[in-house]
């Protein structure tokens, strides 16, 4: 039993490590799309003025 418990204490922290970089790649790319949609926005703004 010993020998069992941290093995089962490991493996959830190991699909914790494996899950969170899918959202911050998210989060990044997102945050790309943003500041480039923001640029061709103010683009726009700064054209028309």
């Amino acid at each position: 039993m010993a020998l069992l418990r941290p093995l089962k204490e490991n493996t959830p922290p190991r699909r914790d490590s494996v899950e969170p970089p899918l959202p911050m790649i998210e989060s990044y790319l997102y945050s790309i799309v943003s500041d480039y949609e923001d640029r061709e926005y103010f683009n726009c703004m700064m054209s028309e003025m």
